[in-house]
């Protein structure tokens, strides 16, 4: 009987990573927030590798079909979408007019490396 109970931090080897944290820091991490570990388990794991590719023609993909390469990685939008509403056709909010006016000042966003990698 004795063995079933918790120790009097509430910390058993059952715990998890996150509820063992909540119960040193007296609140839980919030779901993407790094937990106490994560230099650790980013210094421990081996860094990812893609390999670099050369892209010679921007290739059209229509509605509803696939793509023509399997998915890796963030996609920044390096396909031309054939088909859709015309330019200039959709209404736009006053909120989107200011953001295209300071996106011809200063590119907005985190920049597009050439790795492909978002920062």
């Amino acid at each position: 009987y004795w063995d079933q109970l918790s120790t009097p931090s509430g910390i058993t080897p059952a715990t998890s990573p996150r509820r063992a944290e909540g119960l040193l820091l007296g609140r839980l991490p919030l779901p993407m927030e790094p937990s106490l570990l994560s230099p650790l388990e980013r210094l421990l794991e081996p860094p990812l590798r893609y390999k670099l590719m050369t892209i010679r023609h921007i290739p059209p993909v229509k509605p509803g079909t696939g793509m023509p390469h399997p998915y890796v990685g963030d996609c920044i939008q390096c396909h031309l979408m054939v088909g859709g509403p015309a330019a200039g056709s959709q209404f736009k909010t006053p909120y989107g007019a200011v953001l295209e006016n300071l996106s011809r000042v200063r590119k907005l966003g985190p920049p597009i490396l050439p790795t492909s990698r978002q920062p």
